[in-house]
C-alpha cells in the first residue's frame, strides 16, 4: 500500500544469501551502504492464501554514504518507539513493537 510506511528492504533473489540481498536492497532503495551483523529474528505473516510472507530482520550498522530516496516517496530516520506513531504496514509494525519492548535495544 503506497500510503504506509515500511521498513527498507526487499525480496532474496534466487541463490542470493539474505545478508547479500539487504546490502543489494539498501543501495537501491537508499543509495546507501551498511554492514550487517547477525540476524535479530524472523517474522511471518499470512495477507491472503495467495501471498505469505517471511521476513527476516537483521541488525544493521549504517555506513559512510548518506541515504536518499531512490526506490521511495520519502524516509526519515526516527526511534522504534516514535516508529509506532507511522501509518506501518502490519508486519512492520509488529517488527518495530517488538524492538521497542526489547530489553537489549538501548
Amino acid at each position: 500500500n503506497a500510503s504506509l510506511w515500511e521498513l527498507p528492504g526487499g525480496k532474496v533473489d534466487f541463490g542470493e544469501h539474505p545478508r547479500i540481498a539487504i546490502e543489494r536492497e539498501m543501495r537501491e532503495e537508499l543509495g546507501m551502504q551498511v554492514k550487517v551483523e547477525e540476524l535479530y529474528d524472523v517474522f511471518s505473516h499470512v495477507y491472503s492464501e495467495q501471498l505469505q510472507v517471511l521476513l527476516m530482520v537483521y541488525r544493521c550498522q549504517p555506513g559512510p554514504l548518506a541515504p536518499q530516496a531512490i526506490e521511495c516517496k520519502a524516509f526519515t530516520y526516527v526511534t522504534p518507539k516514535d516508529a509506532m506513531s507511522y501509518n506501518l504496514a502490519p508486519l512492520d509494525r509488529e517488527i518495530i513493537a517488538q524492538i521497542v519492548n526489547d530489553p537489549t535495544i538501548s
